[in-house]
């Protein structure tokens, strides 16, 4: 799913989310960064934050370890 969001890959993600209803939306990585931060990194990954917003477990609170949140 990272590489999806990372890729900004739109279809990819929705199939993934298909596939899958019950993935953690709000997995981590070592940084403590989230899918929907790294969405919102770049402009070409915009696309993909309704979808993860769309997801009923989204939360747009998690921090990082540097203490930020996806949606500044």
């Amino acid at each position: 799913m990272l590489v999806a969001v990372r890729e900004g890959d739109v279809k990819k993600v929705a199939e993934l989310m298909r596939q899958d209803p019950g993935f953690d939306v709000n997995q981590e990585d070592e940084d403590g960064y989230t899918l929907l931060y790294y969405a919102g990194l770049e402009s070409s990954r915009s696309a993909v934050i309704p979808l993860l917003l769309a997801h009923p477990d989204i939360d747009v609170n998690v921090k990082t370890n540097n203490g930020e949140t996806p949606l500044l």
